[in-house]
C-alpha cells in the first residue's frame, strides 16, 4: 500500500498555505480569530464562484409565487476599484443584505455565468484578509484545472437516460510550472471527492488501498466516477434531474447533472442503497 497520506497532507498544506499567506498581510489581527477566518476560507474553497464587496444597490428582479417566495435580483457591489453586478438569489420576504454593508457572496458557476445564493457579512477587520484569500484563490486556480463531463452509455433509452447513468469523467490538468501530486486511480480520486446535492454533502466508499501519482507541468489525468455509488444519497422517485457540485480541494469546484429515472436506475444502485 502506497502512502497516499502524502497526497492528503499536500492538499492540506496547500490550503493552509493559502490561509497563512493571506493572514500575514493584515495589520488588525487583534480583532478577529483564526476560527473566524477559517469559516470564510472554507466558504471560498467550497464554492465555484465567490466575490466580496460593499453593496451599492439592490435592483428590481423576479420573484416566484411559491411559499416562501424565491427572489432573483441583480446586486451592484464595490469590489476593489470596480463595480460588479451579481446575480443573487434568496428565499423569504426579507432580503438578507443591506446597502452599505460588505459581504462575501458565494455560489456556483453554470457554464460561463455565476449565480450567488449565500452571503456572509464581513466585518471591517477581516475585509483585507478575506480579499487577499480571494485573490490568492483566483490566482492559484489558474495553475490547476478540474473539469467534468457526462459519460453517455452506448445504449440510450428515450426519455430515461439522455444524459447518461450518473457516470462522469473528470480531468485534472497542471497549468503550473511545478509537479503536483494527485490521486493515482479512480478509487483514490473518489475517496477525496466531495459531492454536494441540495446543500447536503455526500462521499463515496473508502477503498482499502489509495495510491498517489504526480502530474508534471502541462500534463493531465482523467478519472471516471459513478455517482450511483454515493453513500447515503436519496434518489428521486419517478424521474428528475439531479444536480451535483463536485469539490476537490484545492481545485475550483465544478458542476454537472444527469436525469435519474427510478425504473431504469434503481436496479443499478448497490445493494446497500436498496435496503
Amino acid at each position: 500500500m502506497k502512502k497516499f497520506c502524502v497526497y492528503a497532507s499536500l492538499l492540506t498544506a496547500l490550503f493552509l498555505g493559502l490561509f497563512s499567506v493571506s493572514c500575514c498581510c493584515d495589520s488588525s489581527a487583534d480583532t478577529y480569530s483564526e476560527a473566524e477566518m477559517l469559516v470564510f476560507s472554507q466558504a471560498i474553497a467550497s464554492s465555484s464562484a465567490a466575490e466580496m464587496g460593499k453593496v451599492l444597490e439592490i435592483l428590481p428582479g423576479r420573484s416566484t409565487r411559491s411559499i416562501p417566495p424565491i427572489h432573483n435580483v441583480p446586486v451592484k457591489i464595490q469590489s476593489n476599484d470596480e463595480v460588479l453586478t451579481l446575480s443573487f438569489q434568496y428565499r423569504g420576504d426579507s432580503c438578507p443584505i443591506e446597502i452599505g454593508e460588505t459581504y462575501l457572496f458565494t455560489g456556483e458557476m453554470f457554464e460561463s455565468s455565476a449565480f450567488f445564493t449565500k452571503t456572509m457579512w464581513v466585518k471591517e477587520s477581516l475585509q483585507t484578509i478575506v480579499r487577499n484569500e480571494l485573490n490568492v484563490r483566483k490566482s492559484d486556480l489558474k495553475k490547476f484545472e478540474l473539469s467534468v463531463k457526462q459519460v453517455l452509455p452506448e445504449k440510450i433509452e428515450k426519455y430515461q437516460n439522455p444524459y447518461g447513468n450518473g457516470v462522469f469523467e473528470f480531468t485534472l490538468k497542471n497549468n503550473s510550472d511545478k509537479n503536483i501530486h494527485c490521486p493515482g486511480n479512480n478509487a483514490s480520486f473518489q475517496s477525496v471527492l466531495r459531492v454536494i446535492v441540495n446543500e447536503t454533502t455526500y462521499q463515496f466508499p473508502k477503498p482499502e488501498d489509495r495510491v498517489c501519482d504526480t502530474l508534471k507541468p502541462g500534463e493531465s489525468k482523467t478519472y471516471t466516477v459513478n455517482t450511483l455509488l454515493l453513500e447515503g444519497m436519496t434518489w428521486p422517485k419517478g424521474g428528475a434531474r439531479v444536480y451535483f457540485t463536485f469539490v476537490l480541494e484545492p481545485f475550483k469546484p465544478v458542476t454537472s447533472f444527469f436525469y435519474y429515472y427510478s425504473k431504469l436506475h434503481d436496479p443499478m444502485l448497490p445493494a446497500s442503497s436498496k435496503k
